[in-house]
């Protein structure tokens, strides 16, 4: 598409552009999610010409951090699973129930509090709801997510004592995305209480997240 959006802008062309979706899962969705979507998608095309004012894509340089909403009943058992991966709890939330858990740059956000758990619309049980994407620059990411429309998430909003922005994905969870700047900063702040060292290693997150099949979170 981008190649199209050139040769499109070589020919002087500077008229509307249009698009449209045959979907079946579209035209069952809601009407106005799917105008949203639909606006975005025409700022995307614009993006890809010169003098369109959106700054460019920031790249995602890794996953930085995967939060989950757990059930109590669920929590001595993720513990052990995530023990048994070589995991360990590396900290504790300074107000919240809510643990740190990492092995080298792999970090697990455990969240137990009651008003957290089912704030995802469909999930009402132990579940993925925030994913953190770090980023190089994550004040030109924030600014290209504006003008393309995108929900933008303050931390007032959610009631959280991090400053951490995000973007609300089309299931509810939210996507953090933060740079170098902020990250250690913030484990630090939220997360010191019984703080113990990072096992080390080499660990990633896998991009098919299912925490009751271990092989599908991290591997090292």
């Amino acid at each position: 598409m981008d190649s199209f959006m050139a040769m499109l802008e070589e020919t002087r062309y500077d008229g509307p552009l249009s698009h449209e979706i045959f979907n079946d899962v579209f035209r069952m969705g809601h009407s106005d999610q799917t105008a949203r979507d639909g606006l975005r998608s025409y700022h995307l095309l614009r993006s890809m010409q010169s003098g369109s004012g959106i700054p460019a894509p920031q790249p995602i340089e890794s996953v930085a951090f995967l939060e989950i909403a757990v059930e109590p009943a669920d929590l001595e058992s993720l513990r052990a699973l995530l023990g048994a991966l070589g995991m360990a709890c590396v900290g504790r939330h300074h107000t919240l129930n809510a643990e740190r858990w990492a092995a080298g740059d792999v970090n697990l956000v455990l969240n137990t509090e009651s008003s957290f758990t089912g704030r995802v619309p469909g999930r009402d049980a132990t579940a993925v709801t925030a994913i953190g994407l770090r980023v190089g620059n994550a004040y030109e990411a924030f600014k290209r997510a504006d003008k393309l429309g995108y929900d933008i998430v303050e931390p007032e909003e959610v009631g959280a004592s991090h400053r951490m922005s995000a973007l609300r994905n089309v299931d509810g969870s939210l996507s953090y995305i933060i740079d170098d700047s902020q990250l250690s900063r913030t484990w630090d702040r939220e997360f010191p209480v019984d703080v113990q060292p990072v096992p080390q290693g080499r660990w990633w997150i896998s991009t098919t997240l299912a925490w009751r099949s271990p092989t599908m979170i991290i591997s090292h």
